[in-house]
């Protein structure tokens, strides 16, 4: 396989799922690690919070609402930091195996990426605001206009699950505008708006291609996700069945069992899945960069200037 070739929609896919499998257990590996130690991590960092800020703010704030609005900004920023270290971490793995080179994770360099991840993703939730308003103007007046206009529940009820549809398709289209931003400030030194502007200039000239190719990885993604949770939901409805029938009354000693085996297995495969959507985005952002700005052509000239230099003195020289 071509490390640098120009790749087209299928290819992409196709080359995100070599890379996945390339960088498999190292990607597990920090997955798993990651998310068992930040759950704990954020569980009691978020508990000692809330109780410091129960204490300092309650009596501050008036209103309840202030305090829960407060509380919510927090916390919201903790799940994004965490949010942010994981998409950094998954990414730089998939850098290694896209280029065919040994996958390892470089811890030192995960801090200060991840907090321009952050930041990126910050400025991602700002450019939803314009996006978001506009969505709670326009059902406002849509549902003003059905309510005058229509008495039939069900024409009601069909043009609004339309108009719903019609917004939630217009928001994937308007965020794969910058869907390319947290890869930009993981390899770039780029943050906030600038990725977001950087990202659009990646993908504006191939927008609906790359659209429709993020856009089936998604749906991927999600097929195999719900397929692996109904096997499980099938295999644990089926095996209380069966010991029910054989011995009976015996829910009360198994269901608790089923629903730990079955807990497990799901935080499994959430790890499996988690790194998908950043081996997908780094796959997507190298593939763009060959096509737009000739990087294949760059990296072979830096491989072959790191192999003239590590040559013996002479070699390769004319003579």
């Amino acid at each position: 396989m071509d490390n640098f070739a120009p790749m087209n929609t299928a290819e992409v896919m196709d080359r995100a799922v070599h890379v996945y499998k390339t960088s498999f257990f190292k990607q597990i590996l920090f997955s798993g690690i990651y998310h068992f130690v930040s759950v704990y991590a954020v569980g009691i960092v978020g508990l000692i919070i809330t109780a410091m800020l129960s204490i300092v703010f309650i009596g501050i704030f008036s209103a309840a609402g202030g305090f829960v609005v407060l509380l919510s900004l927090l916390l919201g920023g903790i799940f994004i930091l965490w949010f942010s270290v994981a998409q950094a971490g998954h990414i730089l793995l998939s850098k290694n195996a896209f280029f065919g080179e040994k996958v390892q994770l470089k811890l030192g360099m995960l801090p200060r990426i991840s907090f321009r991840v952050f930041f990126t993703i910050i400025a991602q939730v700002i450019a939803l605001i314009p996006y978001v308003a506009l969505l709670i103007l326009f059902f406002a007046a849509t549902e003003h206009i059905i309510i005058v206009t229509f008495t039939n529940f069900w024409l009601e009820f069909f043009i609004i699950m339309f108009v719903f549809v019609f917004w939630v398709l217009l928001f994937f289209v308007y965020f794969h505008i910058f869907s390319l931003s947290v890869a930009v400030s993981v390899f770039e030194k780029k943050a906030f708006f600038g990725a977001l502007l950087r990202s659009w200039k990646l993908l504006r000239r191939e927008f609906w291609k790359t659209f429709g190719a993020r856009t089936l990885w998604v749906l991927v993604i999600g097929i195999v996700w719900t397929s692996i949770f109904g096997i499980f939901g099938l295999i644990a409805g089926g095996t209380e069945f069966v010991m029910d029938a054989v011995f009976s009354n015996t829910s009360a000693v198994f269901s608790p069992i089923l629903l730990v085996i079955f807990g497990i297995l799901s935080i499994v495969t959430y790890f499996i899945v988690a790194p998908l959507d950043g081996v997908f985005h780094a796959t997507l952002y190298f593939n763009q960069r060959i096509k737009k700005e000739g990087l294949d052509i760059e990296i072979k000239l830096a491989k072959l200037e790191e192999k003239l230099k590590a040559a013996p003195k002479g070699e390769g020289e004319p003579k």
